[in-house]
């Protein structure tokens, strides 16, 4: 696949409040950034066709945990914020026209 467009926003920041087992009391967590909510990828298929990627990635969860790029997360793993709705792939499919707008 190749991107080329994407519609993202500017970056939000999501975080928690829990207990700190260390200090033995409720406080803050971390705050990680993340992509906001709607953001759109266009991808243009180079290999396979359109069901392929449909089962790949429709309706999984693809947050990056950073391991793949040398950050080492003691308590954060990938699936912690793919419960809280971060992460999830919908697969659409469109065709464009080439001429211009209308049909081609």
């Amino acid at each position: 696949m190749r991107l080329f467009s994407a519609w993202v926003g500017r970056k939000v920041l999501c975080g928690g409040f829990g207990y700190d087992k260390i200090n033995k009391e409720y406080r803050p967590g971390k705050l990680r950034e993340a992509i906001p909510a709607g953001s759109v990828y266009n991808f243009e298929i180079l290999q396979g066709n359109f069901e392929d990627d449909l089962k790949l990635f429709h309706m999984k969860c693809i947050s990056g945990d950073g391991e793949s790029m040398g950050f080492d997360y003691i308590v954060y793993n990938r699936s912690r914020y793919c419960d809280r709705g971060f992460g999830y792939v919908f697969v659409g499919k469109f065709n464009l026209c080439l001429r211009g707008y209308g049909n081609a």
